[in-house]
């Protein structure tokens, strides 16, 4: 609430900010940050869970493509699942080392990148095969 006071100088009224005023205002910056640290994060959630799902609907595709059986395409969901979980120990070990919220920021970031890599990389394989091959033999193709 603000309070009314009267200055005995020269006899006018001034308006005070009294601390429930700031406390107030203080509130609702904390509860926009808040907020957008709660949006901020469900955003990466969603970038982390788009990534841990993508590969059940393209496991037809890649079985297809690269003659796959059903042992073979069940090896790379196992695989992904422990590679999953020794990365959720690695980030538990990191994450009581360095800090919770450096560490969800910086894997988020991570993640998102590597997604737009492969997805890049999906797009233009033959260009990333040709790439792949000249960094294995780089002598061959040099004149």
């Amino acid at each position: 609430m603000r309070g009314l006071s009267k200055d005995p100088g020269d006899g006018r009224a001034t308006v005070e900010a009294t601390p429930a005023v700031t406390a107030a205002g203080r509130d609702r910056e904390e509860y926009r940050y808040v907020v957008r640290l709660v949006a901020l994060f469900c955003a990466g959630w969603a970038v982390i869970y788009a990534d841990r799902t993508a590969l059940y609907p393209l496991l037809k595709v890649v079985a297809e493509e690269f003659t796959l059986s059903g042992t073979q395409t069940g090896l790379i969901t196992a695989t992904y699942f422990a590679l999953y979980i020794t990365g959720q120990l690695c980030a538990g070990i990191l994450a009581d080392r360095f800090g919770i919220k450096g560490c969800l920021v910086w894997s988020g970031m991570l993640t998102a990148v590597g997604m737009l890599g492969f997805a890049l990389g999906a797009l233009n394989y033959q260009e990333v095969n040709e790439i792949i091959a000249w960094l294995r033999a780089p002598s061959d193709l040099m004149v």
